[in-house]
């Protein structure tokens, strides 16, 4: 038997059992028909290859984009304590965001931060997203976004052209 932090494969008869493990509950097994015969070298590789697979499956490019983030954690509606953090990273499906206060391990959430490019090259812009807290690491906190929106921050002050006067 060859066995990962994640993965065991094991030898039955014939075959090969691959299970993949989720905090020590079978998630998912896999039965690989070889003949009876599967080097362990090549069992290793096997898997590596299922990990890597498995570990790239994310539905939406991750972004390393660090912005100051403000947070509104929500419960039924109603804002129930307000903090700020750090964005570790962004995708359109989720953030990663650091926060030196103790976050719950689930709940609803909205995050603002102020996007670093002006609308027209004139209106600031905030980005704002409402989602639920998936994961509580010892580096932050993963949010699931259900929606996100682009708000007009103000317009940045222009200098203004001063009048000319015309001599006569």
């Amino acid at each position: 038997m060859i066995q990962s932090e994640t993965m065991t494969l094991q030898r039955q008869s014939d075959d090969f059992l691959l299970t993949e493990l989720a905090k020590g509950d079978i998630k998912t097994s896999f039965r690989i028909f070889s003949g009876g015969a599967m080097p362990p070298a090549l069992a290793r590789t096997a898997v590596r290859l299922l990990e890597t697979h498995r570990a790239d499956q994310r539905l939406h490019q991750r972004y390393p984009i660090e912005l100051k983030v403000e947070y509104k954690l929500l419960k039924k509606g109603r804002v129930e304590r307000l903090g700020n953090g750090r964005t570790t990273n962004i995708s359109s499906g989720g953030i990663f965001f650091e926060t030196g206060d103790t976050l719950p391990v689930q709940g609803r959430i909205e995050l603002a931060m102020e996007w670093p490019f002006l609308l027209e090259g004139v209106c600031a812009l905030k980005l704002v997203m409402r989602g639920r807290i998936v994961r509580k690491e010892t580096t932050g906190i993963a949010v699931k976004i259900a929606n996100h929106e682009f708000r007009t921050a103000g317009v940045r002050s222009l200098p203004r052209p001063t009048p000319t006067t015309q001599a006569v």
